[in-house]
């Protein structure tokens, strides 16, 4: 459904077509884009095996340096691998510590780990360091497995990146907020059982499935070199 049809079914379901000023498009968007992020919600919180809207992104290692930036769609950090040399099967997993547990100075500049057992911690809510620093520039050294914010829906003809089957839990969801927000009581039992039967369905169906694709992270200081 695109965001044109998702609008119709809204009007369909809450009986407002003849009348488009008691619901209008901007509140239709603000409540749909809600139910777009709540979908997503619902799915990475049941997954435990595979990525929803997955990403892999891949940077340089830049010598000396920890600190790398994130993508800009980031939602959740899954996996992060290091290839200090460059070889095809030099790839090693980065184990995740919190930066308060790390006991040694991080001024320091001593290493503590070693290359066979890096590190990384987040310094920030925008970016990653990995511990050990490279000791050379490595093309394509860093990758890091995650999960990618939904791009809201905006234009009349956006779809959501659902699978098509699910696509009305955006109109349903919108259309129980209309309810609700106008007390129909007689509509908001009927919406919300059709809401959450699709909300259940749209559990079963992703844990089945597994999503990667490609995307770029860049160096935090790498217009500084």
């Amino acid at each position: 459904m695109t965001l044109e049809e998702i609008y119709d079914d809204i009007d369909f379901i809450c009986q407002t077509k003849s009348d488009p000023l008691s619901y209008p498009e901007t509140d239709k968007l603000r409540n749909v884009n809600r139910w777009y992020h709540k979908a997503q919600e619902l799915i990475i919180d049941n997954m435990n095996d595979w990525y929803f809207q997955g990403e892999y992104a891949v940077c340089d290692l830049v010598k000396d340096q920890e600190e790398y930036i994130f993508p800009s769609d980031i939602l959740k950090l899954d996996r992060v691998e290091i290839n200090y040399t460059g070889g095809e099967s030099d790839w090693t997993v980065a184990k995740p510590v919190p930066v308060e547990r790390i006991k040694y100075p991080l001024s320091n500049k001593d290493e503590v780990y070693t290359k066979t057992s890096p590190i990384f911690f987040l310094p920030d809510t925008l970016s990653i360091a990995i511990r050990p620093k490279p000791d050379n520039n490595i093309a394509k050294g860093l990758k890091i497995y995650y999960q990618k914010d939904i791009k809201e829906l905006s234009e009349k003809t956006d779809k959501p990146s659902l699978a098509e089957p699910f696509h009305r839990i955006l109109s349903l969801g919108a259309s129980l907020d209309y309810v609700i927000a106008n007390q129909i009581l007689e509509k908001r039992n009927t919406i919300k059982s059709e809401l959450n039967e699709l909300l259940d369905r749209l559990v079963v169906y992703y844990s089945h499935r597994n999503i990667t694709s490609k995307a770029r992270i860049i160096p935090r200081f790498s217009d500084y070199k």
